[in-house]
């Protein structure tokens, strides 16, 4: 039986070691002009950088060899983390099956861990959207699972602390999700541009000497000119997602610490059925017996 203590390490260890690899790769990204800061707002008309994004900073080499390399390491971790979690729990839960779904859920985002990381974005775009809905939106559900088990099972008077700062993690996951989508803002967005539309051409048939202005008040801006990033906020809203999964996996070193993980190595005959097992017990009760009864026969033989 060898200890596995070090385990409690294991939590914040793959939270510092994943961001450190995604910043890693984005400061690659940035240095070989394939992507834009973060702190920018507006860039070059006829720029040719492409957003922040994490999957579009992992798309081009050598950042990408980077990102397939943090995103397989972080999936292995994440699912030993997984089952240690399962394990941990497995005795202390009253209803066994939000266990099961939580480990299978986190499996499955793990899975699409490394989807994400092996199928560039602009190569097998599809491929990549099925691995990245499958690493968020598992992995948040996986988040509320676990912030609820924790406070259900309550570990050494600790859960409600725990669980709180878990739930609000969770909720900052979650909004950050919901902030990322462009849908919803999109078609507002719209409506606000058609409701400009109609009233400016209101306002022109009104005032008709509008259309007599000057052509030099319409301004057509040179190559150079400014022009607002695009979905900027969507890709910090990603970034600001991804560490806040890596801080909630992290917190699990705050139970990891009050359990001991064993490994037993055993023989392969204690793995044996039952009744084989029984079987030869009796075996050997058996030739134990005729043993004894010979050895008997023996010395009343030599005493006669």
């Amino acid at each position: 039986m060898s200890s596995c203590r070090p385990l409690v390490l294991l939590p914040p260890i793959f939270s510092v070691c994943t961001a450190a690899g995604l910043w890693i790769v984005y400061f690659v990204a940035l240095y070989n002009k394939k992507v834009l800061p973060l702190s920018d707002t507006y860039r070059h008309r006829n720029g040719s950088a492409y957003s922040p994004y994490i999957s579009i900073t992992g798309n081009f080499p050598p950042a990408s060899c980077i990102f397939s390399q943090v995103m397989n390491l972080a999936a292995f971790a994440g699912f030993v983390m997984g089952i240690l979690r399962y394990i941990q729990l497995k005795n202390r839960l009253d209803k066994p099956w939000l266990n099961i779904v939580s480990v299978a859920s986190f499996s499955i985002a793990c899975f699409g861990m490394t989807i994400v990381g092996n199928f560039q974005l602009f190569e097998l775009g599809l491929i990549h959207d099925v691995g990245t809905l499958m690493t968020f939106g598992l992995g948040t559900l996986y988040c509320w699972l676990q912030s609820y088990i924790t406070l259900r099972v309550n570990l050494k008077n600790e859960g409600r602390a725990v669980a709180i700062s878990r739930f609000l993690l969770s909720a900052a996951i979650t909004l950050c999700i919901i902030l990322k989508q462009e849908n919803l803002r999109f078609f507002f967005l719209l409506l606000f541009g058609w409701l400009l539309f109609f009233v400016s051409r209101f306002i022109v048939r009104l005032l008709p000497f509008f259309k007599c202005l000057p052509a030099f008040f319409i301004l057509n801006p040179p190559d150079t000119a400014l022009v607002v990033i695009p979905h900027m906020h969507s890709v910090r809203c990603q970034w600001a997602l991804v560490m806040f999964f890596l801080i909630f996996m992290g917190t699990f070193a705050i139970e990891f610490r009050h359990c001991r993980f064993d490994v037993v190595c055993r023989d392969a005959v204690e793995h044996q059925s039952w009744p084989e097992a029984s079987g030869q017990r009796q075996e050997l009760e058996e030739s134990h017996t005729v043993l004894c009864l010979n050895t008997l026969n023996s010395d009343l033989h030599g005493t006669s």
